[in-house]
């Protein structure tokens, strides 16, 4: 078993905000961003492809939140979604 503070326990679930707290350095403003964005990707997944859970995703859940969810909006909002998705 796992004693690192990192590590969920079997039947534990891992939400976008605790995915994106741990992976995250940096200010608060900074993180409440990559959060924002998260849960903004992890909800649009949920509706297309009905996957809750985070560690479920697969590359091609977050392509799609790439190219074609977050097509329609500007370059640069697009920008810092994928640098959401980078840590992700």
């Amino acid at each position: 078993m796992c004693s690192s503070p990192l590590c969920l326990h079997r039947g534990e679930t891992m939400s976008i905000v605790t995915l994106l707290k741990r992976a995250l350095p940096g200010s608060k403003s900074s993180v409440a961003g990559h959060i924002e964005r998260g849960e903004r990707i992890a909800q649009a997944i949920q509706l297309r492809f009905g996957i809750s859970e985070p560690r479920q995703w697969q590359a091609k859940h977050l392509r799609w939140a790439m190219e074609r969810w977050a097509s329609e909006k500007s370059e640069a909002t697009r920008y810092d979604y994928w640098r959401t998705v980078r840590v992700l």
